[in-house]
């Protein structure tokens, strides 16, 4: 019985050295996973900080032109432009504005 025992515990222990390697090995690989993935994540919020970098550059020149235009808009529409658009274009003034009555209260029937 007890050389049965030890004849058992060797193999056992046999089984736990040959074992061992493979645990270490789906440990590493498990590590060397971790990490790639890690790296591919660090790599995108990189590349999403660089593409929010150059958007807000577009931002930031898009409100720019857009202030231009605003600036644009209100000298067109100054009284000085108008006038000066007026005379270019041989308009005159109106001496008598003639208004028409309608006749009913409809604008238009379906």
């Amino acid at each position: 019985m007890t050389s049965e025992f030890v004849k058992n515990k060797i193999e056992k222990k046999s089984l736990a050295d040959k074992l061992k390697p493979v645990v270490y090995g789906a440990l590493g690989l498990l590590v060397v996973a971790a990490v790639v993935i890690y790296l591919v994540q660090v790599n995108k919020i990189a590349a999403y900080g660089f593409e929010i970098k150059k958007m807000e550059k577009e931002i930031n020149l898009v409100k720019e032109e857009n202030e231009k235009l605003s600036v644009k808009v209100v000298e067109l529409q100054s009284m000085p432009t108008v006038q000066s658009k007026i005379a270019s274009l041989n308009m005159v003034t109106a001496d008598q504005v003639v208004y028409l009555d309608a006749i009913g209260q409809t604008v238009a029937r379906r």
